[in-house]
């Protein structure tokens, strides 16, 4: 029954067309930057973390209201389930271009690639599973809309541009482990630090991250399994 559920939203809720032009085109500058070039991926793997999260970015309240995901909501279904499989279903492009692009540099360079480093790894499934669930109540793109206006009005601010320059250059100084997680939970980019000069901290963070994501995703589940979704008829 699961795998039904995830091919449904497979083909229900598919990446908008601007979308997967994006992906294709990351991966093909990714392949060519790995291979002829034998350089790291760090700085695609920047615009990989926002596709992904315009890409988990679906919604789905509204449109399970609008009766669009009555045969994944119907009688007998298991609404935990439903959940995950939406999950996976708007986050697996995103997942499987990150782990292209890290096979792509581990053999252009012969060594570890940078995506497919813990601190790397922590940084995609948050990002994965709080824009899914910000999205959640809303429709396509708000997940990510509302995380870029928090990025961009905390890194406008002076306070804020100091915790990032700060916690991105990997000192301590003043910051205290909470601030710097809160830090690096709106600006995820700062994990994404090259194999050669990875920020010790920034592995430090990974396993605080990769717990808020498994909470986040538990979240994102619990909602959609405690909310009514009645039929809302639109004109």
């Amino acid at each position: 029954m699961t795998w039904f559920i995830i091919r449904f939203f497979v083909f229900v809720v598919p990446p908008p067309l601007g979308l997967a032009i994006g992906w294709v085109t990351l991966l093909g500058i990714g392949t060519w930057w790995g291979l002829e070039k034998g350089l790291s991926t760090t700085g695609l793997l920047s615009g990989c973390l926002y596709l992904q999260m315009l890409g988990v970015s679906a919604g789905f309240m509204q449109a399970a209201r609008a009766g669009y995901f009555d045969e994944a909501l119907g009688v007998g279904r298991r609404r935990w389930a439903t959940a995950v499989a939406h999950w996976l279903a708007v986050s697996w492009p995103g997942l499987l271009v990150w782990l292209l692009l890290g096979c792509v540099e581990a053999f252009g360079k012969g060594g570890e690639a940078t995506s497919l480093r813990p601190s790397s790894l922590a940084a995609l499934f948050w990002v994965s599973t709080a824009a899914w669930l910000l999205s959640l109540p809303f429709g396509r793109w708000s997940g990510a809309l509302l995380w870029t206006s928090a990025l961009i009005l905390f890194g406008g601010s002076t306070w804020g541009g100091d915790l990032l320059s700060e916690v991105g250059g990997g000192g301590t100084g003043s910051t205290s482990f909470a601030m710097a997680v809160g830090t690096i939970g709106i600006s995820p980019f700062l994990m994404l630090t090259p194999v050669e000069t990875a920020v010790a901290r920034a592995d430090a963070m990974s396993l605080v991250i990769l717990t808020l994501s498994v909470v986040a995703l538990l979240a994102g589940v619990g909602v959609v399994h405690c909310q009514d979704y009645p039929l809302e008829f639109r004109r």
